[in-house]
């Protein structure tokens, strides 16, 4: 590798590193999207003459997710409030993306251990958060729901990030063979539960109930024989919060109500029928009203989000793009593709319950959908390259 592109592809994985851990440390979401223009896209524009080198384009995952991105943006041009700075507005966020995926592969492709590094970080990033956000929620007496601070400061990005961070540890800890390291990433697993329950946030913490048996599907061989001990660990915490807490309270005290989903989804299908096949265009305004003066102004369903802009091809694309994605992560059952492949279908399950149109600045959601894509594509197209040169 020659010294220019190692020192950009240093720069680039640091960059990376910081805008990853910014969500548990930046003071919200629209400092995390600046950190994220400075330390990833700045350093990417040297690399401009090398990303058209790169092999990228050969990959069918990624020519997809391209087709989907400029589908999306000439879908601007017939939504009824169509302005310029409208589709100025959107190239950006696609070109930003777009960076997200060269700057990713450009960094596994010349530190293939920085995938491990960066989830690594990650974990322990979120564990100091979860720890200090826990001892002031216990101090409080637990009332209310957990709310964290930064990148994470509702309830519903905090539950979205911390339960891809359980799955992420409690998948270290099912392939970690020393002993220590194997306590140390169950007692993460339990900080990042804990968390996520306590946020009550139910559409993350549903998600997180359906994709965590994947765990042991998609990870093999598995040692069963250590799963006994986060069964004891979870029996006991169980009865402690049953003897000494009000646990009806502190979990069901926001009731089983669905947050009004049914009539925005309803409403959101009876519009999308109007327009079924090509939508109203991204960038139109929509009131969902839930009740006489109180209204949303997206369809809390990624898939009901891309219906209603880009209408019937936008969710076969998009559709596609998860296909051909969870499909990449089965046929290599190895490194970190399965738990990406885990995370990806817990962020799907999020988005279906809260989620909006996919394309957007950097959140919460290009946490479980984006970057997990972004690190699936660059892995993918490694390995191939690879198996190639054999």
């Amino acid at each position: 590798m020659k010294t220019y592109q190692q020192v950009v592809s240093f720069i680039l994985l640091i960059g990376m590193l910081c805008f990853l851990t910014g969500f548990f440390w930046q003071s919200g979401i629209s400092r995390l999207h600046t950190l994220y223009f400075i330390l990833v896209v700045l350093p990417s524009l040297i690399l401009i003459p090398l990303f058209i080198q790169e092999q990228l384009h050969k990959n069918k995952l990624f020519i997809l997710i391209v087709i989907f991105f400029l589908y999306s943006l000439i879908s601007v041009f017939w939504a009824e409030n169509f302005q310029l700075q409208l589709f100025f507005k959107y190239i950006k966020r696609v070109a930003v993306l777009i960076i997200l995926f060269y700057s990713v592969y450009h960094i596994v492709l010349h530190y293939p251990s920085s995938d491990k590094i960066i989830f690594t970080l990650l974990m322990f990033c979120g564990f100091g958060l979860a720890t200090i956000s826990l001892w002031g929620y216990f101090q409080k007496g637990l009332t209310g729901r957990l709310i964290l601070w930064g990148g994470l400061n509702d309830v519903i990005s905090s539950a979205t990030v911390y339960g891809a961070l359980f799955l992420l540890s409690a998948g270290a800890y099912l392939r970690e063979r020393n002993k220590y390291i194997l306590l140390l990433y169950l007692l993460l697993s339990f900080i990042f539960a804990l968390e996520i329950l306590l946020t009550k946030s139910r559409g993350p913490q549903l998600a997180l109930l359906l994709s965590t048996p994947l765990l042991f599907l998609l990870i093999t061989p598995v040692d069963y024989k250590r799963i006994f001990y986060p069964i004891l660990f979870i029996i006991l915490l169980v009865t402690g919060v049953f003897l000494f807490t009000d646990w009806v309270n502190i979990i069901f005290s926001r009731g089983f109500n669905v947050s009004a989903r049914d009539i925005i989804w309803k409403d959101s299908v009876n519009l999308s029928l109007l327009k079924p096949w090509f939508g109203y265009g991204l960038g139109s305004d929509f009131k969902f009203f839930i009740s006489s003066n109180r209204y949303v102004s997206h369809s809390h369903n990624f898939i009901l989000s891309t219906w209603l802009y880009t209408g019937i091809f936008g969710v076969i694309l998009i559709l596609s793009i998860i296909f051909y994605a969870l499909k990449t992560c089965c046929s290599h059952k190895k490194e970190y593709f399965a738990i990406l492949g885990i995370i990806m279908i817990y962020g799907i399950f999020c988005l279906l319950s809260n989620g909006s149109y996919p394309i957007s600045r950097a959140n919460e959601r290009w946490f479980v959908f984006w970057i997990p894509l972004a690190f699936i594509v660059a892995n993918s197209l490694r390995y191939s390259e690879r198996e190639g040169v054999q």
